[in-house]
């Protein structure tokens, strides 16, 4: 008894290939789902990481503010800028003959 190989053909099922497309589908939504949710998690994570780095840069702007403006305040005292002209410039007090006072009001030519 010989042994021979005979060619099978097999149809395939409409149903089954509904099955397996569905399958498939579901697959992707499924990875797609998955995808999605790891792509919004990562711009989550740099979002946070900007938020921070904004923070940090607003409290170091407002320190810097506050020595800035205590800097002003002392740049602006009478008694620093009256010691800086007397010292630096050389400037000193006019004398009483020097003074020159002048009305606003009597702006007037007297006859």
């Amino acid at each position: 008894m010989s042994l021979t190989n005979y060619k099978i053909h097999r149809d395939l099922d409409p149903g089954e290939f509904i099955r397996a497309f569905g399958y498939t589908l579901v697959l992707i939504i499924f990875f797609a789902m998955v995808l999605l949710y790891i792509c919004q998690s990562i711009q989550k994570v740099r979002i946070e990481g900007e938020v921070e780095s904004l923070i940090h840069s607003r409290a170091m702007l407002k320190q810097v503010n506050h020595s800035l403006r205590l800097e002003r305040g002392f740049l602006r005292s009478f008694t620093r800028i009256d010691r800086e002209a007397r010292h630096n410039l050389g400037l000193v007090e006019p004398e009483t003959d020097q003074l020159v006072f002048f009305n606003a009001k009597t702006t007037e030519k007297k006859n």
